[in-house]
């Protein structure tokens, strides 16, 4: 956190509040594709998927 008010105007609240809904996003994200693809997509494949949407985010 002190590297986003370090790099940003935001103050500590507001780098938890982003920082939070970034794990929501992820978390709902991972819980739609094993409920619509359960057995289909492999933990290799979510932890790709994981990753890119950690690119995109950075």
């Amino acid at each position: 956190m002190l590297l986003g008010k370090n790099e940003t105007e935001l103050n500590i609240q507001e780098i938890k509040m982003i920082i939070e809904k970034v794990c929501e996003v992820e978390s709902n994200f991972s819980a739609i594709a094993k409920d619509n693809y359960a057995g289909q997509i492999t933990s290799d494949t979510l932890n790709y998927i994981q990753s890119r949407i950690n690119q995109n985010i950075a």
